[in-house]
């Protein structure tokens, strides 16, 4: 239902650099929810519309994928509605996963049931199969914006017995304070505002990369 997925660039060829898709919801809820979607070049941002999605969801990027502070992402109850964020597909070393929720504007994820995937490709485009599922072979990375692999933040992630699996690695430089932007964990768990994981009797896999120059 095309409705449920907005894109916008600008450019007059195609592919145009920098490319960058937005995926929101701006139709009425509807028993279609979102249908698997990737992107190659860019960014991908998904906004605070609050999605409901069935089936597998796939956003793949050889950029960065940002989640909004305030974004819901729920899966259809019944659905296969595993969630993979993909960003790095193109193993440029360039392409990180950002959850930044606040207090006020706090993320939330819930597979209901699904497994949930968050990574990159250690080869242009490589990928493996995990869990029945088409994912990455490697690290989501950091970026000289953000050296952070996979940053989150006031986030909540419920699987409701599925499987959850991170893999992030950060930038090659010297830790020089803030939050988001200058830390070199390959993972990082930021600020005041808590991340709550849970799985139910899925497992939880988190590997991280932190390759700092100094600090940690």
């Amino acid at each position: 239902n095309a409705v449920e997925i907005t894109e916008g660039f600008e450019g007059t060829s195609f592919p145009p650099l920098d490319w960058t898709v937005t995926t929101t919801n701006t139709g009425a809820a509807n028993s279609s929810g979102v249908y698997p979607t990737w992107c190659r070049f860019g960014n991908i941002t998904v906004g605070t519309t609050a999605l409901t999605y069935s089936d597998p969801l796939t956003l793949k990027t050889a950029g960065n994928i940002a989640v909004s502070a305030g974004a819901r992402l729920t899966g259809a109850a019944g659905q296969n509605a595993s969630l993979v964020l993909w960003s790095d597909a193109d193993a440029s070393g360039d392409g990180n996963i950002s959850l930044p929720g606040t207090g006020a504007g706090a993320i939330a994820i819930d597979t209901n049931g699904g497994h949930l995937w968050m990574g990159g490709s250690a080869t242009n485009g490589g990928a493996s199969s995990w869990n029945g599922l088409t994912v990455g072979n490697g690290y989501a990375t950091g970026t000289a914006v953000q050296s952070i692999g996979v940053f989150l933040h006031g986030t909540t992630i419920t699987s409701d017995n599925g499987n959850v699996a991170i893999y992030g690695d950060s930038t090659v430089q010297a830790k020089a304070g803030g939050d988001a932007a200058n830390h070199t964990e390959g993972i990082r768990f930021g600020g005041t505002n808590p991340v709550n994981i849970n799985s139910g009797t899925g497992t939880i896999l988190m590997d991280g990369i932190a390759r700092g120059t100094t600090g940690w």
